[in-house]
């Protein structure tokens, strides 16, 4: 049972989309009054009647519809009704004529009643105002902007999403959140995102390469001691192979995790999945790849279905938590990491306001700080996230000046440095606590960046990033040079932990003693396919293959069809 106080919270916090759906049809009916105050002489109710009419047949025919929509399929109405217009009978196959006669005349009555009280309340009003002043004109259109204050539900960095309803562990309060015309304008938005065609080779073909790519033998190495150890994952904000000179990056950008590469395990040919953190975060904790153009996190009917390392870990039973110092609205990433399965979310309303000094949010060395004090006092098995972000543009950060430069190249390398340090720190307090044997830290970027050079957005050096772990319940201190992607980590981890890993089914275990070594991504519409031989990037826009990059591939172009068709279908 979902407590009253639950539901009162999904209302309140579900003012924001009204109130936005509100900004949208006071935009356009302040946009029209701009006009019409240098008419004189004409009479503006009818004009506002008559759009006011149009707001609510949408209105009604959207939310009484999504009530019986709802009920068949669990989540608010989106985009989806349209593809099985495409087929009217079949849609309205399962629907009786009694139901269907119910709603209209559901919708009618409603619409009846809101005009007959606009009539008698506002349009005997509207009706007085019969010239216009020249100085409303000004006044009028400055409303008009105005209205992208609601619409975007706020002055936050992060415009308004879905994610930002998502509260509570039961994924139905949080429906109760979202206002169902805000939810299918925002999925028609993103509809276009769902057409793309990548197929290239047949589905029997797609399958028999995707099941090569992805075999591996059953038996590995071990490196992780403990079956049951604390777990501490690091998404390291736009940190790329080219600020850590280990991995041929430039030099003493990254000075700890070139020292901690020597006493863990370093992964050499690890690539992002894509180029943003709402792709790179499900790549890491669902081992889901992206698609060229959208994020599944764009979609939460199908990414609240996704298999997560949050979930997985508490079934072994461990507590979970999610650390992000900005707004976790931002991106959908609140719906995610709730329905993924965090017990507990930490982010930047936690913090004192005196700490919210970035335009992000909270700067890394305080995180960090927190994050240590919460990781003393765990009684249980824990399995910790914290996502950084002092090193996401504009890169300004509360420390000296140490690399020099005005470019955003040297400023993005110095808010690297400075994670580093904030890094370093946390490590060297770890290491000497109780912690340390029992724990095992692993980081990883969440996506690849230009910068500092600004390569172009398909160059693999992009998308190349660290992975390392260490701590005191590991046994070997090596490199692994597999091919490999953010994916990977995943069913790496879990085999190490003796846990089912069957959901990860775009994931390989890198430790395993036979396995296809291979790193994929994506950008905007084309994709990359990396090997020890093979470097080939395909351009979907134009069609070809990237001159630049010789190989014809075909196998990168199979798994981005597989991987859509995926995306499509669930």
């Amino acid at each position: 049972m979902v407590d009253s106080g639950a539901i009162f919270s999904a209302i309140r916090k579900g003012l924001v989309m009204d109130i936005s759906i509100g900004g949208y049809i006071l935009m356009l009916t302040s946009l029209i009054l701009s006009f019409c105050v240098l008419l004189r002489g004409v009479q503006y109710g009818k004009y506002i009647r008559f759009l006011n009419l149009i707001f609510l047949c949408i209105t009604f025919f959207i939310v009484v519809g999504d009530f019986e929509l709802y009920r068949h399929w669990g989540f608010h109405v989106d985009s989806t009704p349209l593809f099985y217009l495409q087929t009217p009978k079949d849609a309205f196959a399962s629907v009786s004529v009694w139901l269907l006669v119910s709603l209209l005349v559901a919708i009618a009555l409603l619409i009846f009643s809101f005009d007959y009280l606009f009539k008698k309340h506002i349009l005997v009003r509207l009706n007085k105002i019969t010239w216009g002043k020249l100085y409303y004109f000004p006044v009028m259109l400055f409303v008009t902007a105005c209205m992208i204050i609601p619409i975007r539900g706020g002055l936050k960095l992060a415009p308004l999403n879905p994610g930002a309803m998502y509260f509570h562990e039961n994924i139905y309060v949080n429906h109760i959140a979202i206002n169902p015309v805000w939810n299918l304008m925002y999925s028609l938005k993103k509809m276009d995102d769902l057409k793309r065609d990548y197929d290239v080779v047949s589905n029997d073909e797609m399958t028999v390469i995707k099941d090569s790519l992805f075999h591996e033998s059953k038996s590995f190495k071990r490196v992780v001691t403990k079956e049951r150890p604390n777990v501490v994952l690091i998404l390291l904000e736009s940190f790329s192979a080219k600020t850590i000179e280990v991995l041929g990056g430039a030099k003493g950008v990254t000075p700890n995790i070139n020292r901690f590469s020597q006493e863990g395990i370093l992964f050499e040919h690890m690539y992002a999945c894509g180029n943003r953190s709402d792709k790179g975060i499900p790549a890491v904790l669902s081992a889901y790849p992206c698609n060229p153009g959208n994020s599944i996190l764009r979609y939460p009917a199908k990414s609240e279905k996704l298999p997560c390392l949050a979930k997985d870990f508490s079934k072994m039973g461990y507590n979970t938590t999610f650390y992000y110092g900005g707004d976790v609205n931002f991106a959908n990433i609140r719906q995610y990491v709730t329905t993924g399965g965090f017990d507990s979310i930490v982010v930047d309303e936690d913090f004192d306001p005196k700490f919210n000094t970035s335009k992000w949010g909270v700067h890394d060395g305080v995180m960090f700080d927190r994050f240590f004090s919460d990781m003393k006092a765990e009684k249980k098995p824990f399995f910790k996230m914290v996502f950084t972000l002092s090193s996401h543009e504009p890169f300004d950060v509360p420390m000296e000046t140490v690399i020099k430069g005005s470019g955003d190249g040297a400023k993005y390398l110095n808010s690297v440095y400075y994670t580093d340090k904030c890094l370093g720190d946390f490590i060297e307090k770890s290491r000497a606590s109780d912690m340390w044997d029992n724990t095992l830290f692993i980081m990883i970027a969440d996506h690849g960046v230009r910068l500092p050079d600004n390569d172009l957005v398909s160059d693999p050096k992009c998308f190349k990033i660290p992975m390392l772990w260490m701590g005191g319940v590991l046994d070997s201190k090596e490199n692994v040079s597999t091919y490999s992607n953010q994916m990977d980590l995943a069913r790496t981890l879990l085999c190490q932990l003796n846990a089912d890993n069957k959901d990860y089914k775009f994931s390989r275990n890198l430790f395993a003693d036979e396995v296809e070594g291979f790193s994929f991504y994506t950008y905007n519409d084309g994709l990359g396919f990396i090997n020890d031989s093979i470097c080939s990037i395909f351009d979907n826009t134009s069609g070809k293959y990237i001159d630049k990059h010789k190989s014809k591939e075909l196998r990168g172009r199979a798994l981005l069809q597989c991987f859509y068709d995926d995306f499509k279908n669930r």
